[in-house]
This record gives C-alpha cells, sequence and structure tokens, in this order.
C-alpha cells in the first residue's frame, strides 16, 4: 500500500463558508477513489463516497478532537487508519491523508484536547 500525505494551511479557507478545508488530487485514469466526507466513528460504518468520473477528487478535512498527549493523540491516528484499513474488506492500493494546519487547543471538561483536522481518500487494488 501507497500512502500519501498532505498538508493544509485551514486557516486560510474563509471562515465564513459552508465549504470545509478540501485538498485536491489528480485522479488517474480508471481510478476508483473513496473519500469519507464525515468523521470516521470506531462504531458505525463509513459512509464512503465514489469518485471515479472526474479528473481531480477533493478530499474535505474533518475536525477530530484528540488528547493532547503526543502518544495517546498518535495513538487516535493509528487506531484511525486501521478502522478504515479493515473497513473496505479489500486491499489497498493507496491511502490518502491530508491534515490541516494549525492545531487548535480546545478546554473540555477540565482538560486539554487538541483539534485536529483530518481528510481521508484512497483508491483499492483493482
Amino acid at each position: 500500500m501507497e500512502v500519501t500525505h498532505s498538508r493544509l494551511n485551514v486557516e486560510a479557507y474563509q471562515p465564513d463558508t459552508q465549504d470545509p478545508p478540501c485538498d485536491v488530487i489528480q485522479r488517474s485514469a480508471g481510478e476508483v477513489w473513496l473519500v469519507s466526507h464525515q468523521p470516521i466513528l470506531m462504531d458505525r460504518p463509513i459512509q464512503w463516497s465514489h469518485h471515479k468520473k472526474h479528473d481531480h477528487v477533493y478530499i474535505p478535512l474533518v475536525p477530530y478532537l484528540t488528547h493532547s498527549d503526543p502518544e495517546l493523540a498518535m495513538a487516535f491516528m493509528l487506531q484511525l487508519g486501521c478502522r478504515v484499513s479493515f473497513d473496505v474488506g479489500k486491499p489497498i492500493k493507496r491511502l490518502h491523508i491530508v491534515t490541516g494546519h494549525p492545531l487548535h487547543q480546545v478546554m473540555q471538561e477540565n482538560s486539554n484536547c487538541w483539534q485536529v483536522q483530518i481528510g481521508l481518500g484512497l483508491v483499492l487494488e483493482k
């Protein structure tokens, strides 16, 4: 599996627009991309959108709250990646991860969290 990554400056997007920040990926001929447009929850099926007709794929960023402890935040990202790979039930040719920056610290019930924005898209093996 090829894993690719891009980083997107979320502060460059206008706060009054309804559309979330998104990365634009060139789609090769014959590729079918699966893109998540909603938060991925560990206990629910992932709602994938199929992209197979246009030259570009739009991968929107979705906000998540993670622990402020870097080790726990990394564990969450690993858990999210595993959740995605097990959901599709087929070998993944390419997983593209988009991360938004900067992160924002959020106080929640006397603890600090980080709000991260993540976008996920993948291409399955044929």
